[in-house]
Parts: structure tokens; C-alpha cells; sequence
């Protein structure tokens, strides 16, 4: 894996981590803001990355989430506000882009903000943990997993073309541009 240099946040905090979780040997580490962490898009320059796996955003498609929870078996019944978050995205879309298009998009525009599409968001079973109440199922990961052929993804990881501050807001409109 790649070594991230990050901050202890101290004896008192990881005491209380400890007592709180009930196990041992855990430590707080945060993030130092002055190392910058850089991945490559793939396309255009490498990108800054925090603390993310693969990229710097997330997106899903509320299309492809329709699709996938009608794709569902039918004794799964999924709350669709809880169910986007077990995708862990930035951002979720609405738009006139059908279900899985966004897998064949290149780059996107959101707002005014340009951003590379650097790659699909391959899946695990994380997405099939309630992020509410922490209790696993077997789905969505099981109909991912037979879609895809036994590789399942969802949403597309996205990395800003400019290294400039930028402000997205609720309503920006999503201009996608495909492969």
C-alpha cells in the first residue's frame, strides 16, 4: 500500500478510541495537510488525493441506483437514501444520462469545474453493510457481482483538471462527454 504521512492525535484520544471501541493498540492518526499525496488520472497530470483509495471524487448516478435497486431480489427492500450512502460518493446525480452510462464517460463538467473521469469504482462488500445500523446483508455486492461477471463496480472515480480552489453547489448541472 502507499505510506501516508499523518499526525497522532495523542495518548488522551487514543485512550479513549480504545475504551470506546473496546480493543487495544489503536491510534488516532490524522492527516498533515502540508504532504501532499498524488495519484495519477490516468489522463492530463497526477492529482492530489487525501485519504481516498483511488481518486480524488466519487460519483454515482441516481439512475444507476434506481437500476440497481430494481435489479435487487425482491425480499430486498432498501430504503433508497440509505442505500445511495452505501456507495460512500461525493456527489449523486439526476440527470437525462440513463443507468450506467457515466461508465462510458471520459470526462464530466460540473458547474464550471472540469473533471477527468480516471477510472469505474470497483466494489467490495462494504456496500453491503447499512451505514445506519451496521447490520451485513449479502446485496447489493451479489447482483453487482453477477452483473459484472464476478467484477463488480459501480460509480466512476473523478479527478479536477485544475488545481484551483473550485465551488460546487446542489443543482449544478452535469455536462458528461463520452470515450
Amino acid at each position: 500500500g502507499d505510506q501516508v504521512v499523518g499526525i497522532d492525535c495523542g495518548e488522551e484520544v487514543n485512550a479513549w478510541l480504545n475504551k470506546v471501541l473496546r480493543k487495544t493498540g489503536l491510534r488516532l492518526i490524522r492527516l498533515n495537510n502540508e504532504v501532499e499525496r498524488m495519484v495519477s488520472t490516468g489522463q492530463g497530470p497526477s492529482s492530489s488525493v487525501a485519504l481516498s483509495n483511488q481518486s480524488q471524487y466519487l460519483i454515482i448516478n441516481e439512475k444507476s441506483v434506481t437500476w440497481l435497486m430494481d435489479s435487487l431480489p425482491p425480499d430486498c427492500d432498501f430504503a433508497k437514501d440509505n442505500f445511495i450512502k452505501r456507495f460512500r460518493s461525493n456527489f449523486v446525480f439526476d440527470g437525462n444520462c440513463p443507468a450506467l452510462q457515466e461508465e462510458h464517460w471520459d470526462r464530466v463538467v460540473i458547474g464550471q469545474t472540469d473533471f477527468w473521469v480516471t477510472g469505474v469504482c470497483n466494489r467490495c462488500t462494504i456496500t453491503c453493510v447499512d451505514p445506519v445500523t451496521g447490520v451485513k446483508s449479502r446485496e447489493p455486492y451479489v447482483t453487482l457481482h453477477n452483473h459484472y461477471k464476478g467484477y463488480p463496480k459501480f460509480g466512476i472515480y473523478l479527478a479536477k483538471m485544475t488545481r484551483h480552489e473550485v465551488v460546487l453547489r446542489v443543482g449544478d448541472e452535469v455536462i458528461p462527454f463520452l470515450k
